[in-house]
């Protein structure tokens, strides 16, 4: 019938190699974006976790193989909390390529309430008043040609990997700062 053989020998229903490999790589980004927003839940809700969960959660972190089982749901952990843990576990990346989740687990649980406060203060902190503003590197720069030369540069681009991987979504720009503050009818 509609049974092909593959390179390896085996029947197989009609699907090819090719598509098969397609179809994983779109699913790529879409586990990157739920990774993601996975993270954005887990570092809002960091401080409200208690020591006994900390520690029941480093434990298993150090664990091989590492898993995450049912067993933190009686450690106080709510079933929305271990999804996103897991989703992170399974499909965090370091700029677009797959590494161990575990790490940022680990991080998250030492500087995660940190992390949380990185954005807030450095909106609350303003964008110096210049309309060319780094908000990651906390610089204004003379014109846009200026910023765009620096956005580019290696430190600024480590600086954006890092604050994408930690808090699972880009910095603010620093227009995002200045109309914060506005809000807050604060002057820049």
């Amino acid at each position: 019938g509609n049974d092909r053989v593959d390179h390896g020998g085996a029947a197989s229903s009609g699907h090819s190699w090719k598509a098969a490999v397609t179809s994983t790589k779109s699913q790529v980004p879409e586990a990157l974006a739920l990774c993601n927003s996975a993270k954005t839940r887990l570092v809002a809700q960091r401080a409200q976790l208690q020591e006994a969960q900390v520690t029941t959660l480093t434990d298993l972190l150090r664990q091989k193989p590492k898993t995450l089982p049912d067993c933190l749901l009686e450690s106080g952990y709510e079933d929305n909390q271990l999804e996103d843990m897991r989703c992170v576990l399974s499909n965090d990346h370091w700029d677009d390529t797959p590494c161990s989740g575990a790490q940022w687990l680990s991080e998250w649980l030492f500087d995660g309430e940190r992390w949380a406060t990185l954005e807030a203060a450095a909106l609350e902190q303003g964008s110096g008043g210049g309309a060319h503003w780094c908000f990651l590197c906390r610089r204004d720069f003379y014109d846009e040609w200026g910023l765009s030369s620096h956005e580019q540069s290696r430190d600024h681009q480590k600086k954006f990997r890092t604050w994408v991987w930690r808090l699972g979504r880009p910095p603010p720009s620093g227009s995002d700062a200045a109309a914060s503050r506005a809000s807050q009818g604060v002057a820049a």
